[in-house]
């Protein structure tokens, strides 16, 4: 597992598309893990998992501060 730290996360904000994709890359397997014991498809799953992600993004954009990306 990749720390993403502050620093990572402001690059969110200059646009950076680069480390949306590192991050992506280092917590999509985890979450989608933890929620798919959840749930009872694949297709839910990634679903839910995608949502995360998206979730999180539009959180730092509006400026937000994450203290701990896990």
């Amino acid at each position: 597992m990749h720390a993403i730290d502050q620093k990572s996360l402001k690059k969110i904000l200059s646009g950076d598309k680069g480390i949306l994709d590192k991050i992506y890359e280092a917590y999509f397997p985890e979450i989608s893990r933890f929620i798919r014991f959840r749930v009872n498809t694949q297709e839910l799953t990634d679903d839910l998992t995608g949502n995360v992600f998206i979730k999180t993004f539009e959180y730092v954009h509006r400026q937000n501060p994450i203290e701990n990306v896990r």
